[in-house]
């Protein structure tokens, strides 16, 4: 019962989120544009997505349509009403298609408008413009059939379809030789037992191993160990073992292994392995291990590694590897050649990021050193501070400390040459040895106020707040802390083995 309800429940959250799609108001303003133009347009704009074949839609009829404020369900209706175009929503896309029952409605009634115009006139009329031609077969006379829009040549077979479904049933069916006309062969239900081999699927095929299609697959495609497709895919892919598609895919790709594409992807990928493709990704990708992208990519999910040249939403992994980053990147180590966005992780790398280099002073550790990779908004810094602490009980009355810290901050720009620097530090501090194995942590806030000087020089100077928790105690006198701190402090408590103090002090120094 439960796995029905889950079940229930994604259906009406993909069901409500297409809706909301197709509700969304639009306004529009086209005068005889082609149809490939409109499309795009909506898209870019509305981030509506359609997924047709170039072949069939006749992208470059030109069509008129002015509305302001309407739904985009109703604008559809409108601007396909007189067309064979019908539409559907499927994962994500509105995905076009030829009816060609429709376009026999519509070749019937031009026929019927054309009739009750040459009626009443015996003179010659003016032909309407011809979009196709048709002969009988047995004679050469011409009939010119006036249509508003172009429609593809058929060939017999998918004439013959069209009085039916066209259903493969078979254990193991492949071909020996390519018969005359296969590559528009269309099967609606193809059911193979073990392994089956088609030209092209326009519904279902399911197959218990391995389903074969040397081109165009519009439909569902689901086999036991692996799907194989020639050119393009419009729908749902799922296997245990991988998919593999030479062309596009619009729609949505799942596997236990892996999915491979050949060209551009649309929807959803889902791998337990990995995704990969050699054209874009205006999709969700998430795999177990990897997803690579040698174009764009919009979202990438994996455990291991994300590669794509352009990001345009965001990558989580351990390690985001991406050209061109125009979202977020979250992960251990975050690669990039440049960004509009913002990296999160242990190392942001970026060639063109803020990537400055730091030399300062401070009343705790008194000269430091730090390197801060990322870009302005959220970098590292990895840190590297010493300093002599005067101690009285100390025969030679000091105490060399160096400290070993990572943080992250971001700079906030203030003015022209003016910046707001917010950082928090961690360093752990060893004393009068080359490694203190206790907790010795000393926890820095700073908030500076950096001016540029001018060619990637800047000085900064402000407030740092610290707080000190140390494990550490003194043999001889029985003191508890670390010298680093100073002998009054704004705060101190000492619990068990833990001492802890906090004071304000100060930093300062250049940035490069």
């Amino acid at each position: 019962m439960k796995k029905y309800l889950v079940l229930f429940l994604f259906l009406f959250t993909v069901s409500l989120g297409n809706a909301q799609q197709l509700e969304q108001l639009v306004s529009l303003e086209y005068d005889k544009v082609p149809l490939g133009e409109v499309l795009q347009d909506i898209s870019n704009r509305y981030e509506v997505y359609f997924s047709y074949s170039a072949d069939f839609i006749p992208i470059n009829q030109p069509v008129s349509i002015s509305v302001q404020n309407y739904p985009l369900r109703v604008v559809l209706d409108e601007l396909f009403e007189a067309s064979p175009i019908v539409y559907r929503f499927i994962a994500g896309q509105v995905v076009l298609r030829i009816d060609h029952d429709k376009q026999k409605r519509l070749d019937a009634l031009a026929m019927q408008r054309r009739k009750r115009v040459l009626r009443p006139q015996q003179k010659t009329v003016k032909p309407l413009p011809l979009r196709k031609q048709e002969v009988k077969e047995g004679g050469n006379r011409v009939i010119d059939i006036p249509v508003r829009w172009i429609e593809p040549m058929q060939s017999n077979t998918e004439k013959e379809e069209e009085d039916g479904y066209n259903i493969r049933i078979g254990l193991f069916s492949f071909f020996k030789e390519k018969p005359p006309g296969y590559e528009n062969e269309v099967s609606d239900l193809s059911i193979n037992i073990l392994w089956g081999e088609s030209s092209n699927i326009n519904g279902m095929e399911v197959g218990g191993l391995l389903n074969k299609t040397h081109h165009h697959v519009k439909g569902v495609q689901v086999a036991g160990l692996g799907n194989i497709v020639g050119e393009d895919v419009v729908g749902t892919q799922v296997s245990l073992l991988g998919n593999v598609v030479g062309g596009s895919v619009n729609g949505v790709q799942s596997a236990l292994g892996f999915n491979l594409v050949g060209k551009d992807v649309g929807g959803v990928q889902v791998a337990g392995i990995f995704n990969y493709n050699y054209g874009q990704a205006d999709a969700l990708q998430a795999a177990g291990l990897f997803n690579n992208s040698r174009g764009n990519a919009k979202w990438q999910i994996a455990s291991l590694f994300n590669r794509a040249d352009t990001v345009k939403r965001g990558q989580i992994s351990l390690v985001n590897i991406g050209k061109r980053v125009n979202g977020i990147q979250v992960g251990v180590i975050n690669v990039s050649d440049t960004t509009n966005g913002v990296g999160i992780g242990l190392l942001n790398i970026n060639k063109r990021g803020y990537n400055r280099f730091e030399v300062s002073a401070g009343d705790a550790l008194h000269f430091n050193v730090a390197f801060k990779p990322g870009v302005a908004a959220f970098y590292n810094i990895f840190h590297l501070g010493t300093a002599w602490n005067r101690v009285v009980e100390k025969q030679d009355g000091a105490i060399l400390s160096w400290g070993l810290g990572y943080g992250m901050g971001s700079s906030i720009r203030l003015g022209r040459k003016a910046h707001l620097n917010i950082e928090a530090l961690a360093t752990h501090i060893n004393e009068d040895r080359s490694w203190t194995g206790k907790l010795n942590l000393l926890g820095q806030f700073r908030a500076s106020l950096e001016m540029e000087l001018g060619r990637g020089v800047s000085c900064f100077f402000g407030p740092t707040a610290y707080l000190m928790s140390s494990h550490l105690r003194d043999e001889e006198t029985g003191t508890k802390g670390s010298v680093i701190a100073p002998e009054k402090v704004l705060w101190e408590l000492t619990r068990g083995i833990t001492n802890q103090k906090a004071w304000i002090g100060f930093n300062a120094g250049i940035l490069f």
